[in-house]
């Protein structure tokens, strides 16, 4: 079920890994996959540099293309193989970490934050979606969500604090961890505040 407190329009759809225009709706993890996917073809042959060069003009700001690029260069497929399955044990702990019938409040769009919403519908959890305007990647998300019988409610991004308040957990994704921070969608940082005033985990 999907409940809007907003209207729902469809997003617009990208069918092709643009590697001179960033991607600003898919989330890191999905972009790192299109960035394997993509640079490994070109491994060995002479369009390397100027495919690594593309794709870090569109990214500069996040460690892990810098480190697909190195991986190309130095002709080591296992490095990538093995960073594409990290992505998957993080998965399955978030999925353990979530506790039944719990309110999750999430922002913007992660892949991976999706898949582990996704796998905690027998746990009987229910998601509050923000729109994330401009590029409404929230409403993305709960389309996603709704269609795997998960139930939904979206909302604004100005009724955020407010929403949050209903839920128990706030779980979001990151373009970047650092060692005290994380880089992510402009309005992370006064949710997670407010959050953190509150007690929310």
């Amino acid at each position: 079920m999907l409940l809007c407190i907003n209207p729902l329009y469809t997003l617009p759809f990208r069918d092709r890994w643009r590697m001179k225009r960033q991607d600003k709706i898919s989330g890191a993890a999905e972009i790192e996959r299109k960035a394997i996917s993509h640079i490994k073809k070109y491994i060995g042959r002479k369009e390397l540099f100027e495919k690594c060069y593309s794709m870090l003009s569109a990214y500069p700001s996040m460690a892990s293309i810098w480190n697909i690029a190195n991986f190309a260069f130095l002709g080591d497929e296992k490095s990538m193989k093995k960073m594409a399955g990290a992505n998957e044990k993080v998965v399955l702990n978030g999925t353990d970490a979530v506790k039944s019938n719990s309110v999750i409040l999430t922002y913007s769009r992660s892949s991976t934050v999706s898949k582990i919403l996704q796998g905690c519908k027998n746990k009987g959890v229910s998601v509050i979606c923000s729109e994330s305007r401009p590029k409404y990647e929230g409403r993305k998300l709960a389309l996603e969500l709704a269609r795997k019988g998960i139930d939904v409610v979206l909302t604004t991004d100005a009724a955020l604090a407010f929403m949050a308040d209903e839920a128990d957990m706030i779980l979001i994704g990151a373009d970047a961890i650092l060692e005290n921070r994380i880089v992510n969608k402009a309005g992370t940082a006064p949710l997670l505040t407010y959050a953190n005033e509150r007690n929310k985990k």
